[in-house]
């Protein structure tokens, strides 16, 4: 694979099979079950995370409603109202990582998973690699010991020991726009950038916000205020990590790695 099939990063461990040399028949048979086996888990995480973003609303609504609740009653008493907005920012950012990394980073593995088991079934695929990995520093997870540092223009400069290193699995070889799309996605949710942080601030405060109104509950035509506040809100975080994404693929893609 070259690094013009996927527009521009340089990918590791991407060996191209030649000749229909590339895939072994053991492998052939055995890859789609690994590949199923990886989508489940992914699927299963991506609905646990789910879940997680709907626990608040709906442990409101057990109880009834937001404006009846013991929670905020005890507001207008004493300082817990001072300590509740303190919380709120901490909150809104905790939600905004869940909802912009945790649930985005394990839907989009789920869909690259499928993509990956859909075409380790089809024969068209079957003497090529199907999904390859890239090597960045910047992902997240742990930290690898050892790793291979590029250098641009130059022959890659080889250092033993080095704590640098983090892969991102599951990036399709053969590039089609679904397969770029979701591995764009993926590149959003593990390697984020400090405008992905500050996006999922304000979608977490969204989130907080319509929750709030929803389940207070908000009536009449105060509903289209909130709405619109709500609406602001996520087009404004949209609109931050949207551009920042942008950037930071941009950076990404132009740091040769192998």
């Amino acid at each position: 694979m070259s690094d013009k099939s996927f527009d521009g990063p340089a990918l590791s461990n991407t060996a191209k099979p030649s000749d229909g040399q590339g895939v072994s028949a053991r492998s052939r048979v055995l890859r789609p079950f690994g590949y199923a086996g990886i989508t489940i888990v992914w699927l299963a995480l991506s609905t646990v995370v789910a879940g997680l973003v709907a626990v608040i609303p709906f442990s409101i609504l057990q109880q009834g409603d937001l404006a009846s609740s013991p929670g905020v009653e005890n507001l207008s008493k004493d300082t817990e109202w001072l300590a509740a907005l303190i919380a709120l920012p901490i909150v809104a950012l905790m939600f905004g990582a869940v909802i912009c990394l945790l649930f985005v980073g394990s839907f989009s593995l789920f869909v690259l998973s499928l993509i990956a088991f859909t075409r380790s079934l089809r024969p068209s695929y079957a003497h090529e690699q199907l999904t390859t990995t890239r090597w960045t520093s910047d992902a997240i997870g742990p930290v690898r010991l050892g790793g291979v540092l590029a250098q641009t223009g130059a022959a890659p400069a080889r250092y033993k020991d080095v704590l640098d290193k983090q892969s991102l699995s599951l990036i399709p070889v053969r590039r089609t726009r679904f397969s770029a799309f979701w591995t764009s996605v993926m590149f959003f949710a593990w390697v984020p950038s400090g405008s992905t942080i500050l996006g999922g601030f304000w979608l977490g405060l969204a989130y907080l916000v319509t929750v709030a109104w929803a389940t207070w509950p908000v009536t009449g035509p105060m509903v289209i205020v909130w709405a619109a506040v709500s609406l602001a809100l996520t087009a404004l975080g949209l609109r931050i990590v949207l551009r920042g994404h942008r950037a930071n693929l941009a950076r990404q893609f132009s740091q040769p790695t192998t």
